[in-house]
C-alpha cells in the first residue's frame, strides 16, 4: 500500500508548475472537554499522499523531493500517552526518504518558490483550514489553494486504494450478518446499531458514517440517525452503514424484514427497487455520468409505481424517490473530486443505492453497492454482501425456506 501513496503524491506534483512547492498539515487534536479530546482523524488529502494518520505532521512537495515532517517523542508522553510515530515506521508508511522531525521544518523554505500551495478547503475534522490559513497569514505568503488537484488525484482508485475499499465491505458485511442473527420485533433500532459496531471494534475499524437503523416509517427519513424506536412485527428495518479499512470507507444499505420474512406488498417493491439497482450497474461504464444513471431509476419508477399502485402519473416519482442514485466514494463516503456530471472514468468508485419511501404505507427500502468502473463496464465490489428477498429470508431463518 505505502507505493500507493508514492502515486497518488506524484499525480498531484505532476499537475503543478516547475519552481512550485505544497505544504500540507495532517491536523491538531480538539478538546471535547476539560480533560479530554475527541478521537484523531487525519486530513483526507494529507493521508492521501501519506497514509500516516498523525497530528501535528507537515508534508512538504516539490517536484525534486518529498519531505515529511513528524513529532519527535519523549519519556514523558511516551509514559502517558504512548510512542509517536517513528522516522523508520514514518518511511515504511508513506515510501517517503526524507523524514525529519517538525522542530526542523523552517518557514523560510518555502521563499524561493515563485507558487506556494496549500490545502485551503475547509475541513472541520482537523481544522486543516484553520492551520493553513493561519500559517499563511502569520508568514505573509501569497497562497494558492491546492485543493483542487489532490481532490482529482482522489477522484481515482488505484488497485490497493480498492483493496481497501474491498477490506471495508467485507468488515461491514460481517456486521450485517451479525444484525440479521440478532434482528426480531421489540427491539431499540440502537441496539442492532451496536451489534454492526461490535463487529467494527472487533476489527478495530472505525465507522464510515453514522449508522442509519430505521424500522418502518423512520426509513422514509432519508438521514435519520436517532435510532431510538422500536422494531415491529411485520415492518422492514433499512439499514445504512459502513465500515472503514485504513480510512477507506464501504458505504452499504440493505433493508430487512423484522420477522424474517418480507409480506407480498413488501417483496414487490423490494424487487422494484432492486431491478433498478441490477439495471444501473449494467449500465455503467467510462463517459456516462452519475446523473444519467439516476434518469435510468427515474424511467424505470415511472412505469413500475404506476403498475404497483403507488402514483398516478410519472411525475409524482419525485414524492417517492427524493435523492441520486450514486455518489462518489474513497477516503470521504461522498468522495471528492467526481460531480454528478462528471463523465464516469476507469479507476472511478461509486455507490449504486436506489430507494423508495412511501409513508403512507411504512415503507422505506434502499439496497445500495459500491462499485468500480473499468475499461468495460464495472465490477459490483460488495455482491457478496446478500440482497436479493431469497437470500434475506434463507439466512434469516437459519438456511430454512421462510
Amino acid at each position: 500500500m505505502n507505493k500507493q501513496y508514492e502515486l497518488n503524491r506524484k499525480k498531484v506534483i505532476d499537475a503543478i508548475e516547475d519552481n512550485s512547492v505544497i505544504t500540507l498539515f495532517s491536523g491538531v487534536n480538539q478538546k471535547s472537554s476539560a480533560d479530554g479530546e475527541f478521537p484523531f482523524v487525519v486530513n483526507r488529502n494529507f493521508y492521501h499522499l501519506t497514509g500516516i494518520n498523525e497530528p501535528n505532521l507537515i508534508l512538504v512537495l516539490t517536484k525534486d523531493d518529498s519531505i515529511l515532517y513528524i513529532e519527535e517523542s519523549d519519556e514523558f508522553f511516551e509514559k502517558w500517552v504512548g510512542k509517536k510515530i517513528s522516522k523508520e515506521a514514518a518511511k515504511a508508511q508513506s515510501n517517503i526518504d526524507n523524514i525529519q522531525y517538525v522542530s526542523e521544518f523552517d518557514p523560510a523554505q518555502l521563499a524561493d518558490f515563485d507558487n506556494k500551495y496549500f490545502d485551503l478547503e475547509e475541513d472541520t475534522i482537523s481544522f486543516n483550514k484553520t492551520i493553513s490559513q493561519k500559517f499563511v497569514e502569520e508568514h505573509n505568503i501569497n497562497a494558492i489553494d491546492v485543493y483542487n488537484i489532490i481532490a482529482k488525484s482522489r477522484s481515482t482508485k488505484g488497485p490497493a486504494e480498492v483493496t481497501k475499499i474491498r477490506e471495508a465491505l467485507e468488515i461491514t458485511n460481517k456486521g450485517l450478518n451479525r444484525i440479521m442473527d440478532n434482528l426480531q420485533p421489540n427491539m431499540r433500532e440502537s441496539v442492532l446499531e451496536a451489534h454492526f459496531n461490535f463487529e467494527l471494534g472487533c476489527e478495530n475499524v472505525i465507522n464510515a458514517f453514522d449508522t442509519i437503523a430505521a424500522s418502518g416509517v423512520n426509513a422514509t427519513t432519508l438521514h435519520y440517525v436517532t435510532n431510538n424506536e422500536f422494531t415491529q412485527d411485520g415492518d422492514l428495518i433499512l439499514f445504512d452503514l459502513g465500515a472503514t479499512k485504513d480510512l477507506y470507507c464501504g458505504d452499504i444499505s440493505r433493508t430487512y424484514p423484522v420477522s424474517g420474512k418480507f409480506t407480498p406488498r413488501q417483496k414487490e417493491l423490494y424487487d422494484m427497487v432492486l431491478e433498478a439497482l441490477e439495471l444501473v450497474i449494467a449500465n455503467i461504464k467510462p463517459g456516462v455520468t452519475m446523473t444519467d444513471l439516476n434518469d435510468l431509476v427515474n424511467k424505470h419508477y415511472e412505469k413500475e409505481l404506476v403498475r404497483l399502485n403507488v402514483i398516478e402519473d410519472k411525475y409524482q416519482v419525485k414524492d417517492y424517490y427524493y435523492h441520486g442514485v450514486s455518489h462518489s466514494l474513497g477516503l470521504d463516503t461522498h468522495d471528492v473530486g467526481l460531480s454528478r456530471e462528471d463523465k464516469l472514468v476507469v479507476g472511478n468508485v461509486i455507490t449504486v443505492e436506489p430507494g423508495i419511501y412511501i409513508k403512507e404505507e411504512n415503507i422505506g427500502i434502499r439496497i445500495e453497492d459500491n462499485v468500480l468502473v473499468t475499461e468495460d463496464g464495472c465490477i459490483n465490489l460488495s455482491d457478496f454482501i446478500i440482497k436479493t428477498t431469497e437470500d434475506i429470508e434463507r439466512y434469516m431463518n437459519n438456511g430454512e425456506e421462510a
